[in-house]
This record gives structure tokens, C-alpha cells and sequence, in this order.
């Protein structure tokens, strides 16, 4: 019988925010991630030239608004054509002394809309888009993390965890019907055992929480920067195609289900085990 391979998520000092900077319960860490990035978009916001800014003043930015902390962030050019731009952490593997692998968070990578120079963001909202992404990964670390501690060890559940991913966050040029989404994600969801559905599920919950905050930002400085029709139509493509808050409600009622069932059945499990030991 094969070992299991355990993941232990850890955060290397230049990838972390002082605890007492960031403490307190989801809605002080969001109201916190709130006051970093509208602080970041006012100061790099009247240094943008019409729609584009220069990676310097970007960085600069990023900077004068952490400090006096410092955080390790690497800038690159986005060269995905499905992506406008995306945000990911920059991960080191490396063995623990009892067998499991342990997951360094070294840093963040942005991936940007930047010019052939490499010295130009082509589109400042996909900046303020990613940056709110930054912000919220600082302010709450298990956006972070990566949760794969039992899929790992299931890897033939891996093609059902990609179709459900998807299904939350592929294919939005059409609109999302709801109704259909919801059985086609229960279907596959059932199919899962409860502990990596769970897993799936809470990863899916941060990444959606953290895009509503993304795409809320994008849409109300397009506004206030005088781009209606900009902003109405990211708006509007938000609510008939993304749907995030409603995925979101969506995910915590499965996520809860699952995770009472489960409950129940480790309880049903130390009940027998009791009867077993005291006939």
C-alpha cells in the first residue's frame, strides 16, 4: 500500500504581512485589503497616462503602499491570450524531515498587459484587477496555500476537480445559466469523496471571494474615472455571464452540507468504534 504524501504550507517571511497588521476575523482582513488597495489606486491612478502607466510607477506604487513593509514580488508579460492578466504565488518545494513536502510561499508573480519594452502596462485596470488580488492574498494567507493535501493522494480525481474549476471559472463568453450550472457542478461534486470535495470547494470559495473584490474594484474605478460605458459593460458581462456572488452562495451551501454529513459520519465512526471496544 502506497504512503501518502503530506503538504505543509508555509510562508517565508518575504511573502507575509506582520500578523498584527492583518489580524482579525474575514470581514477586518477585507476591510483591511480594502484600505491597501484604494490607497494604491489613488497614487498610481494620477500618475496613469489615459488608460496605460508605467511599470516603474506600478511598482512604485505597490511599494509606498506596503511600506514600511516589503514583500518579494516578480512582474512579468502576460502572453496568455485568454488572460487580460492573472496572480499567483511563487512556490518552493522542499523535503521535511519526516517524509512529507513542504510548500515554501517565496513571493508573487504578476502577469501583466505590458508593452514590447516591457516598461508599459497596456491597461491599468487589469493592474488595479491584479493588485486587488496582492492585497487580498496578504491579508488572508490561506488564499494562499495551496489545497491539495488529499487530492495529491487521489490523483484519478484530478480530471472531476478540473471540470468543476472550470465550470466556476472557464467558459464565460456566453451566459451562465444557473440552474444548469448548479446540477452539472452537484453531479460531479457527488462523485467526490468528502474529504477532497471539501478541499475543491474551499480553494473554489477563496479564489471567487477574492475575484468578486477584483472585478467590484475594476468596475467602480472604471466609473469614477469617467469610463461608463466601460464600466456598465464589465458590469453587466459580471452579472449575466460570471455570476460570482451567486457561485459563491452556491459553493458555502454545498461546502457546508458536505462538511456536516462528514461530521456526522466521524461521529457515527467513534460511536461503533466504542460499542467494538465496551460490548
Amino acid at each position: 500500500m502506497a504512503q501518502n504524501i503530506k503538504i505543509v504550507n508555509k510562508m517565508l517571511p518575504q511573502a507575509r504581512l506582520p500578523f498584527s497588521r492583518i489580524k482579525g476575523d474575514n470581514v477586518q482582513r477585507n476591510i483591511i485589503s480594502d484600505e491597501y488597495n484604494k490607497f494604491f489606486y489613488k497614487y498610481l491612478n494620477k500618475r496613469c497616462h489615459k488608460r496605460k502607466c508605467s511599470l516603474k510607477d506600478f511598482r512604485n506604487a505597490l511599494d509606498k503602499t506596503l511600506y514600511p513593509n516589503s514583500i518579494n514580488y516578480h512582474i512579468e508579460k502576460e502572453i496568455s491570450k485568454q488572460n487580460n492578466g492573472s496572480f499567483g504565488i511563487i512556490p518552493q518545494l522542499a523535503p521535511g524531515e519526516n517524509g512529507e513536502i513542504i510548500v515554501y510561499n517565496s513571493g508573487y508573480c504578476f502577469l501583466l498587459p505590458l508593452n514590447n519594452r516591457e516598461d508599459t502596462i497596456l491597461s491599468k485596470y487589469t493592474a488595479f484587477h491584479e493588485a486587488r488580488h496582492f492585497f487580498d492574498n496578504l491579508c488572508n494567507p490561506k488564499y494562499s496555500k495551496l489545497h491539495c493535501k488529499n487530492l495529491i493522494n487521489d490523483k484519478h480525481y484530478d480530471k472531476t476537480a478540473d471540470k468543476i474549476r472550470s465550470l466556476f471559472f472557464d467558459k464565460m463568453d456566453t451566459k451562465l445559466r444557473i440552474k444548469k450550472f448548479k446540477t452539472n457542478t452537484e453531479n460531479l461534486i457527488l462523485t467526490l469523496p468528502n474529504n477532497i470535495a471539501i478541499e475543491l470547494l474551499q480553494s473554489i470559495r477563496y479564489r471567487l471571494q477574492t475575484e468578486i473584490n477584483a472585478y467590484r474594484d475594476e468596475v467602480k474605478y472604471m466609473i469614477r474615472d469617467g469610463n461608463f460605458v466601460s464600466g456598465f459593460n464589465l458590469a453587466l458581462f459580471l452579472n449575466q455571464n460570471c455570476k460570482f456572488k451567486s457561485k459563491l452562495k452556491f459553493a458555502e451551501n454545498m461546502l457546508k452540507d458536505i462538511i456536516t454529513k462528514e461530521r456526522q459520519n466521524l461521529k457515527n465512526r467513534n460511536s461503533s468504534r466504542e460499542i467494538q471496544q465496551n460490548p
